[in-house]
C-alpha cells in the first residue's frame, strides 16, 4: 500500500518538467505527421474541436479550467489502465505483454470516450487522443509518478492551444 501512495506524492523536478515539455512536443509532431499522411493518402476528413470555435481569447481564458479538467481525465485514464490490466492479467501471465496490451486498450478506450467531441470520428479520436494517451501513461510508468503523466498531458494540450493561437493570427 505504501508503494501505491508513493505514486501520488513524488515531486517533479525542473529537469523532469523540461523532459515532459520536450516529449509533449515530440508527441504533437508525430500526431500532426500521422494526420498529414492520413489526409494525403486517404479520404479522411477531420472534424474541428469545439474549443477552437469559440475564439482564441476565450480559449486562453479556459486554460486554467482545462488544467483542472485534465486532473479528472488523468485519474479516469489511470483507472481505465488499471482496469484493463486487472482483466488482462487474468489471461496473460507475462507482465510485459499484459502491460503492453493494457496500454493499447486503455489508450483506445480513452480516445473513444472523446467521440462526441470530434463528431463521432473514431479515427481522429484514436489518433489525437488515444495514441498520445498511451505515451502519457508510458511516462507515468517510466517515472512511477502519476504527476508526470498529468504534466505531459497538460503540456500536450498547451502545445495544441498555442499552435491553434499561432495559426489563427
Amino acid at each position: 500500500m505504501r508503494d501505491q501512495r508513493f505514486l501520488f506524492s513524488k515531486k517533479i523536478t525542473f529537469q523532469q518538467l523540461k523532459i515532459s515539455f520536450f516529449f509533449a512536443f515530440i508527441i504533437y509532431a508525430i500526431m500532426v505527421l500521422f494526420l498529414a499522411v492520413l489526409i494525403s493518402f486517404t479520404t479522411f476528413r477531420g472534424a474541428s474541436n469545439p474549443i477552437g470555435n469559440e475564439g482564441i481569447t476565450n480559449m486562453l481564458h479556459k486554460t486554467p479550467g482545462i488544467a483542472i479538467q485534465l486532473i479528472g481525465e488523468n485519474i479516469m485514464f489511470v483507472s481505465i489502465l488499471f482496469l484493463w490490466h486487472k482483466i488482462i492479467r487474468s489471461f496473460i501471465i507475462s507482465p510485459i505483454s499484459s502491460i503492453t496490451a493494457s496500454l493499447i486498450l486503455s489508450g483506445c478506450s480513452f480516445g473513444l470516450l472523446h467521440l462526441s467531441t470530434y463528431n463521432y470520428n473514431w479515427v481522429q479520436c484514436l489518433s489525437i487522443i488515444g495514441i498520445p494517451a498511451i505515451a502519457q501513461m508510458i511516462f507515468f510508468l517510466i517515472f512511477k509518478n502519476i504527476h508526470m503523466g498529468y504534466i505531459l498531458h497538460f503540456n500536450y494540450n498547451l502545445i495544441i492551444i498555442l499552435f491553434n493561437y499561432i495559426a489563427s493570427i
